[in-house]
C-alpha cells in the first residue's frame, strides 16, 4: 500500500496468547539484529579476518508506552529489494520504522512498517508520532487517516 509517499507493509498474527505474541516480537528483534552480527571473513588476508557492520545500520529495539498499549519500535535500512542486511551507504535504499504491538482484547499481534525512500530524506519524528497514536480499538485507521 502507499499512502503519502511511503510503503506500509502490515502483518497480522490472529488467535495468540501474550506469551506467544511477547516471543514473536522478541525472535523478530532478533533475527534483524542478527543480520548484522559479525561473520569470518571466508577469504581471510591482511585487511581483516571478518565482515562487520558498523553501529549505525544496526537496529535497535525500544519499547514505546502509550496509554494502554506496549509498542516495540526500531527503524532500520533496506536495499533496492526492500530486504534488512545493507551496510554501506550506496546500498541504504529504503529507511523502515517497524512497530510490533499486542492487542490483547483481539488477540492479534501486529507488525508494522512504513517504508520510505532515503532520497526523500524521511524525518523520523514524523513516523514516531505515527507509532505513538495507534491504539488497540481499531489501531489500522489510527495511522495517519489512511483506512477510511
Amino acid at each position: 500500500m502507499t499512502a503519502s509517499g511511503y510503503l506500509i507493509r502490515i502483518e497480522k498474527n490472529s488467535n495468540l496468547s501474550k506469551e506467544d505474541a511477547e516471543n514473536l516480537i522478541l525472535v523478530d528483534v532478533m533475527r534483524k539484529k542478527g543480520l548484522f552480527d559479525d561473520v569470518v571473513n571466508p577469504y581471510t588476508g591482511e585487511i581483516s579476518n571478518k565482515i562487520s557492520c558498523e553501529n549505525r545500520y544496526k537496529p535497535d529495539a525500544q519499547i514505546i508506552s502509550t496509554d494502554d498499549l506496549k509498542v516495540t519500535y526500531y527503524s532500520g535500512w533496506l536495499n533496492n529489494r526492500l530486504q534488512y542486511g545493507a551496510c554501506l551507504d550506496n546500498q541504504l535504499i529504503y529507511k523502515v520504522y517497524n512497530a510490533l504491538f499486542y492487542c490483547l482484547d483481539q488477540r492479534t499481534l501486529y507488525h508494522l512498517e512504513f517504508i520510505v525512500a532515503t532520497k526523500d530524506k524521511p524525518e523520523d519524528s514524523y513516523f514516531l508520532n505515527q507509532i505513538q497514536s495507534i491504539k488497540c480499538q481499531n489501531p489500522l485507521l489510527k495511522i495517519g487517516n489512511i483506512f477510511p
